[in-house]
């Protein structure tokens, strides 16, 4: 599955059969049952609480265990939950019969608070057709320590004879990402395998990542892409804003001319909400344009230019291109006789080329997106495309030349 994906079904119940304890995020638990979600509120007992106030839901034993009398209405509950996804996937089965699995619920949120920390929250649930599909019954959730965190807050697997088996939310595990050859990033991966998958069966999960201190409150850039390459049958996405703030918005691809998401407002919060429904898949063709310019999808930012993230990036970027005297005695040394200024580039460029080799290391924020010194290049002899150009301009200075990195999107 991408990174930014999808929604459906938001009347469905989703009662937890086996989620008894409530873990709160200021301290304390809560046990009973059932617990229904929707719309970002668990019920628990007849009492609404807020998601952003629950850390944790635990499935301890079966509800018919706890609940006596109750369990044959919660029982009814579930059924109907099945029932619907289930007819929900016959539907859709029908029209691609051929399809390797199918998109049911597709629901993203995301939510800024007044202080710039974030939320977004994801429900899914598919149903798997072809083993290429069997993927889905597992799900890493990147986060950085110290700035974000991740919960997966329920998770269940539906065979294709409507039995569940229900994911134990204490069974992930948490790594360094697996970063391959030359590259190496900040920040670590929790995953998580679901019981019983199998091809017939449907993957249903809900999680939430926390930004809870963002590296800048501004940054606030969401997105959205409503089409996989399997079919999909309601895709949902939500922003909701605090109203003192303007979201610029831009949609793509978007079918049948409706551009438009539906905004309403309450006396804190603005929320836009995009819908589609019965989304047909889309089949990749060799050399085809990137993902994003093909499927319908929008992004989203508070900015209403590129003022304020070119003042940061530049800013940034100026810090580092400082050179020191062993830049400049080697800038002197490649150029000492150079028969002309652009002979004088070329053998500065055919320096760092050779002499710089390419490893990429993002420690943060700041080297992630803007790079290292150029005197730490210059000493370790390694950096990425951002590194190198930064140490490249840095050594054009020294012979005169105005020099500056410029970012390009490639893709």
């Amino acid at each position: 599955m991408k990174l930014l994906i999808y929604a459906i079904l938001t009347s469905i119940l989703i009662s937890c059969a086996f989620a008894d304890v409530i873990d709160f995020s200021d301290g304390g638990s809560l046990e009973g049952g059932p617990i229904i979600f929707r719309d970002g509120i668990i019920r628990i007992d007849g009492v609404n609480y807020d998601r952003e106030k629950v850390a944790r839901l635990t499935l301890e034993a079966p509800v018919e265990e706890k609940m006596g009398e109750q369990a044959a209405a919660i029982h009814s509950d579930l059924a109907a939950d099945k029932r619907e996804l289930m007819e929900s996937a016959e539907r859709t089965f029908a029209q691609f019969p051929d399809a390797a699995g199918i998109v049911l619920i597709d629901h993203g949120t995301y939510r800024l608070k007044n202080d710039g920390t974030r939320t977004y929250t994801y429900h899914f649930a598919g149903k798997i057709l072809k083993s290429s599909n069997l993927v889905w019954g597992q799900r890493p959730l990147g986060f950085e320590e110290g700035r974000s965190r991740v919960k997966i807050l329920f998770a269940r697997v539906i065979s294709s004879e409507g039995e569940e088996f229900w994911w134990d939310t204490t069974a992930y595990t948490i790594s360094e990402p697996s970063d391959a050859g030359v590259f190496f990033s900040y920040g670590k991966v929790m995953s998580a395998t679901f019981p019983q998958v199998t091809v017939g069966s449907i993957v249903e999960y809900f999680f939430e990542k926390e930004t809870y201190n963002p590296f800048d409150p501004n940054f606030f850039s969401p997105g959205f892409y409503f089409q996989d390459d399997v079919p999909v049958a309601e895709s949902r996405c939500k922003i909701i804003v605090p109203n003192d703030k303007k979201l610029n918005y831009r949609n793509y691809d978007w079918p049948d001319g409706n551009l438009s998401p539906r905004i309403t407002e309450d006396e804190n919060f603005t929320s836009y909400e995009w819908l589609l429904t019965d989304v047909e898949p889309l089949v990749e063709e060799i050399d085809a344009p990137s993902w994003g310019d093909l499927v319908p999808r929008f992004d989203a930012t508070l900015f209403q230019d590129w003022d304020y993230l070119h003042d940061w990036l530049g800013g940034l970027m100026s810090s580092r291109m400082t050179a020191t005297e062993e830049i400049r005695a080697k800038v002197a040394e490649i150029t000492e006789d150079a028969a002309d200024m652009a002979d004088s580039i070329n053998r500065i460029y055919t320096w760092v080329q050779r002499k710089i080799h390419y490893i990429s290391i993002k420690g943060s924020i700041s080297s992630g997106q803007t790079g290292h010194d150029a005197a730490f290049t210059f000493e370790k002899k390694y950096g990425d495309c951002t590194d190198k150009s930064i140490l490249f301009s840095t050594m054009l200075r020294e012979i005169g030349v105005e020099a500056y990195p410029i970012i390009l999107i490639t893709n």
